[in-house]
């Protein structure tokens, strides 16, 4: 159980291609898991009596988390595509914003950018209001903005 390599595909390597052949390794690595939480949970359980014993505490084993993180090769070149256009999409939304920002005012441009942006709503509110800033203003600063290489992190 492992890397699927006999399915026949166009030649084009795609993730979703990637994650299709890796199938079988990731019902090993399930199986996997199971047994390696087992045995985590039976040493945490003596590391944790031990902590108690000599600390005074009453840490309990449902007091830990455990988290595994899986990762698989993936095109890289695909996924800063993904990224790209996802940030392109972001950008013309803003820019759809801030165009029709004197039409539906700034209570409402701000609300929109927050949406789109996913920003806090009342935080950013009470700092327009602190320091009186208007949609105009937001497009001239939003402008000068230079963006960032999405690929470069």
């Amino acid at each position: 159980m492992g890397f699927n390599s006999s399915q026949t595909g166009d030649g084009n390597i795609t993730n979703i291609v990637i994650k299709s052949r890796y199938a079988l390794l990731d019902l090993k690595a399930n199986k996997l898991e199971k047994r390696l939480r087992r045995l985590l949970k039976q040493l945490i359980k003596v590391v944790l009596d031990e902590i108690n014993f000599i600390n005074g505490t009453g840490y309990q084993i449902t007091d830990v988390k455990m988290k595994f993180d899986r990762s698989i090769m993936t095109n890289e070149s695909e996924n800063v595509t993904n990224e790209k256009t996802e940030a392109d999409t972001q950008q013309v939304r803003v820019n759809t914003i801030l165009n029709i920002a004197e039409q539906i005012g700034d209570e409402q441009t701000l609300k929109a950018l927050c949406d789109v942006m996913d920003w806090d709503y009342e935080e950013l509110k009470d700092q327009v209001q602190k320091e009186g800033n208007t949609a105009s203003d937001a497009r001239k600063a939003l402008e000068q903005v230079i963006p960032e290489d999405v690929g470069t992190e």
